[in-house]
């Protein structure tokens, strides 16, 4: 009986550590590849008081935002946007969204 018990161990272990590397290599690429997102797509277009705002000036300046975010991407959407919305706040633009 202690014999295929042993037997059946020595199965498993073998199976286990046979898996063991494909299992490890699928999770490596599975998280490379949540982490790895090249194609992001922002929309900057928040909504903003327009009391007394030169809406010319501030496409203008919108524009100049989005471009310097779109110059240095980062691989999280959320970043982007936060620096966006900073760059308008700098500005001095009061956002609604």
């Amino acid at each position: 009986m202690d014999y295929a018990v042993s037997t059946s161990l020595q199965t498993v272990f073998k199976r286990h550590t046979a898996l063991s590397p494909l299992a490890t290599s699928l999770l490596c690429l599975l998280t490379s590849a949540c982490s790895s997102v090249s194609n992001v797509s922002v929309d900057f277009h928040p909504q903003i008081m327009t009391n007394g705002v030169d809406m010319r000036q501030y496409d203008k300046d919108r524009s100049a935002c989005e471009r310097d975010t779109l110059d240095h991407p980062s691989k999280m959407e959320s970043n982007m946007h936060v620096r966006f919305r900073k760059c308008l706040i700098d500005k001095g633009y009061v956002l609604l969204s």
